[in-house]
């Protein structure tokens, strides 16, 4: 398949006053259409960085960004960033509103998102009285209302506690590949990175290089990452993720 990403060659450094640090070094790889991508690496190697750099933040120092044309991007962050004092419906209308697409077809359409995702009983409600795996939701409806290809997701889940994130993922998963969305997740969660992925890339200490990709070929996905957990596979691939993530690389 025809990749909807291409990176080659990318280089990044970090200019600080007492001189540059260099966080990423020839990185290299490609995400096609409908693809679920998961980044890991150790703590501080540049994984949002490579966000960043998709999404326009931040420009490479050198090496090349492919992306297709027309293509657009969501982003999530650590944090849900609802606004406290707003509704759930001004949360996730407030992108179609800024851009002044908030047409009735697009209210449909958000309407519905709210209704097949549980919560149009919560379209008044305020962030504060809300779970956190609803408000979670609430933010990926909010990052879906402009419809974008690609979804950037820069560790959605670590501020919840264990148990809900578990279901939360599993949650979120399931209405990417629902909603036939491309997907890129940042994650220090090696199990949570098999669980939701295609495919892995692995990051070294920074300046980070890839040091491996992994294809994960497990045959129920479609049934949500807690299913995945629970397949004979799941086992193999996370001592060979494990391994590697050990492994040092120069």
């Amino acid at each position: 398949m025809e990749p909807i990403i291409s990176l080659e060659g990318i280089s990044f450094s970090y200019h600080r006053p007492d001189g540059e640090i260099e966080a990423l070094s020839d990185i290299s790889f490609s995400v096609s259409k409908g693809e679920f991508v998961s980044l890991v690496g150790p703590s501080g190697c540049g994984k949002s960085t490579i966000l960043s750099i998709l999404a326009g933040l931040n420009q490479a120092g050198s090496g090349t960004v492919d992306i297709r044309d027309g293509v657009s991007f969501g982003y999530m962050f650590q944090q849900d960033l609802l606004l406290p004092y707003q509704t759930i419906w001004k949360n996730i209308s407030l992108g179609p509103s800024i851009h002044k697409t908030l047409t009735p077809e697009t209210k449909k359409r958000l309407k519905a998102l709210l209704y097949k995702y549980g919560l149009s009983h919560f379209s008044e409600n305020y962030p504060g009285q809300l779970s956190g795996g609803m408000r979670q939701r609430a933010a990926l409806i909010r990052t879906l209302a402009l419809d974008p290809d690609i979804l950037l997701l820069d560790e959605p889940f670590s501020a919840l506690d264990y148990q809900t994130r578990l279901l939360v993922a599993d949650d979120i998963g399931r209405i990417i590949r629902k909603e036939n969305k491309t997907a890129i997740l940042v994650t220090h969660d090696l199990s949570e990175a098999i669980s939701l992925s295609d495919k892995i890339i692995i990051l070294s200490n920074r300046p980070a290089k890839v040091v491996k990709i992994m294809d994960i070929d497990i045959p129920c996905k479609d049934k949500g990452s807690l299913a995945v957990r629970e397949h004979k596979r799941f086992g193999d691939y996370f001592q060979v993720l494990w391994k590697e993530m050990n492994t040092p690389h120069e």
